[in-house]
């Protein structure tokens, strides 16, 4: 990236991108999952903003320039859970 590019940082693109991708959901999508870098406060909160749930953590689930990072693993419900039965 160009140092012009790399600025656009909380400038509203991700929350414009994931809005664009869950506003027409193919037919037969349930649920969305996605992970985020367990220290990437920011990523992490704009998804819990758009509605996803963090349900579980991947340890060393990335390794990057010698480091490992934890991964947290999310999921959005895009249909109410169907009623259960007695």
């Amino acid at each position: 990236f160009e140092k012009r590019e790399v600025r656009r940082v909380r400038q509203g693109l991700g929350e414009r991108l994931i809005e664009a991708v869950l506003s027409e959901p193919p037919a037969g999508v349930e649920q969305v999952h996605l992970r985020v870098v367990a220290d990437n406060a920011p990523a992490y909160r704009l998804y819990r903003r758009m509605g996803f749930v963090a349900y579980g953590i991947e340890p060393r689930a990335l390794r990057w320039q010698g480091r490992d990072y934890d991964e947290t693993m999310m999921v959005r419900m895009l249909v109410p859970p169907a009623p259960k039965s007695s």
